[in-house]
């Protein structure tokens, strides 16, 4: 069975079982400095801003972004998905904010943000309702990482450490070593995690030592997609030595997910060599989806 027959059946199982949930999910993803979104079977695709860390919101309406300046300015924006009006956020401070998460009920955006006074990484909760911003946990910097919880919570993560944080309190609610969650792999502050549906499993990618493959391109370190059961503990590699994997973000099912990866055959070619994949949690080979995107999200 050819690569693209496999892909059309996974896609056509995703599609079958997201009908459950209503509708067919969109994704968003970046390609050649542009935000662009698709469903899953590649139909419409169309070119929304230009910018990149894209994230579908929760009902596939809208989309967050970081918009970019030719001064090197990083400022948020959020464009609709069907008229393409976009709406720049201008009461973030500073002019370093990259990588919005939405909230589970489409309300708020967790991003990182550069806080010129104490000259650090924090996380900043954005509320496009009342269209009011604050720092989480302002004692704590050198954050990176954040991300929502399925009932609300926000998280980040220092390199050491995987803090909890109750939003409308804006306090800790706890923390866990960071060692704890992906195991032998490589920390880092670009560590991108997707909190499952039902809320019992984190994705997210990590580096780990390249196999001769890569290594003789000159890559000692891939990174690779892990998936870490909250209530067990435990950690398990998703994808093996033959993609370099990052960016997972969880299908509405809860029994898939999409990433941007590439091969040893892609990583010299000119330009980005990603490509958005799906795959289930079973492992096994990914399916390639699209051509020449990354930093894929799903709808839920």
């Amino acid at each position: 069975m050819s690569l693209k027959k496999i892909a059309s059946i996974f896609i056509a199982l995703l599609i079958c079982s997201s009908t459950a949930y209503g509708s067919v999910p969109w994704m968003a993803f970046s390609q050649d400095g542009a935000v662009f979104v698709a469903q899953l079977d590649g139909q419409g695709k169309t070119k929304l801003a230009e910018g990149y860390d894209p994230e579908i919101s929760p009902d596939g309406k809208q989309v967050a972004f970081t918009a970019y300046s030719k001064e090197g300015d990083r400022t948020i924006a959020v464009v609709n998905r069907e008229t393409k009006k976009i709406k720049h956020v201008k009461t973030i401070p500073g002019k370093n904010s990259y990588g919005p998460r939405w909230s589970p009920d489409g309300s708020r955006l967790l991003l990182n943000h550069w806080d010129d006074v104490k000259m650090d990484w924090t996380i900043g909760l954005m509320n496009l309702e009342s269209d009011s911003f604050a720092i989480l946990i302002k004692n704590h910097t050198g954050l990176y990482s954040p991300f929502w919880s399925h009932d609300g919570f926000a998280f980040a993560q220092d390199l050491e450490n995987l803090f909890k944080i109750d939003v409308l309190a804006n306090k800790l609610e706890e923390s866990r070593p960071l060692s704890e969650v992906i195991g032998e792999s490589y920390p880092s502050s670009a560590i991108h995690f997707s909190c499952s549906p039902d809320g019992e499993r984190l994705l997210f990618d990590c580096d780990v030592e390249a196999d001769k493959s890569w290594s003789s391109l000159g890559e000692p370190l891939i990174s690779a997609i892990f998936m870490f059961d909250m209530k067990g503990g435990k950690t398990a590699r998703l994808t093996d030595q033959t993609i370099c994997a990052v960016h997972p973000s969880w299908l509405p099912t809860g029994n898939g997910f999409i990433f941007s990866g590439y091969t040893p055959k892609d990583a010299n070619k000119k330009g980005s060599p990603f490509s958005v994949y799906g795959q289930d949690l079973e492992g096994g080979t990914p399916k390639l989806l699209l051509k020449g995107g990354s930093q894929p999200s799903s709808s839920r």
